[in-house]
């Protein structure tokens, strides 16, 4: 007489693993929906992004409301002086530095601005980390008093690299 075993999915030990296998996959399921709904991830903030905005919320803001604050303000066209400014900047180095600035184009009082930092680490080995460029981006706005920085995510139309790169209006969210 041949004796009788439950078949493997019968017995408790077998449910015990289905059990945990079956809770796993729905741990997995759910965090991967959740974090479809949130979108893809923020880049990691690298020392070179932080550069990037201090120039961007320093320097460049104060030379902005220098400009709008200038000779011709009083004539009441101070986006023309801020716009005259940015375009004398884009694509140039920051004087003394090494960061760039990149300007799209001009939606009424609105300015979208990326800066870019470039960073070479050599801190820990002396021989330096692969170097690279760190951005902030900005929708600068001259209003009556002053001109004010929102940051903003930088839209996919803003490359990692300066190099070769024409800001558009694509992707950037003005308010």
């Amino acid at each position: 007489m041949i004796a009788r075993t439950a078949p493997p999915w019968r017995t408790t030990a077998s449910r015990g693993s289905l059990s945990v296998l079956l809770l796993v996959v729905a741990c997995v399921a759910v965090l991967a929906v959740i974090g479809t709904a949130n979108g893809a991830p923020n880049r990691v903030q690298r020392p070179a992004d932080r550069q990037a905005e201090i120039v961007a919320d320093g320097y460049l803001l104060d030379q902005l409301n220098i400009a709008a604050a200038g000779p011709h303000a009083a004539d009441g066209d101070r986006s023309s002086q801020v716009e005259a400014l940015l375009q004398s900047m884009t694509g140039e180095l920051v004087p003394g530095s090494y960061e760039t600035i990149l300007v799209g184009p001009r939606k009424e009082d609105s300015f979208p601005v990326a800066v870019y930092s470039y960073w070479e680490d050599s801190s820990f080995s002396g021989a330096g980390d692969d170097p690279y460029y760190g951005r902030a981006c900005r929708i600068y706005s001259v209003g009556d008093e002053a001109v004010t920085a929102k940051s903003v995510n930088c839209p996919a139309s803003v490359r990692e690299l300066p190099i070769g790169v024409t800001l558009t209006s694509e992707g950037w969210l003005f308010s």
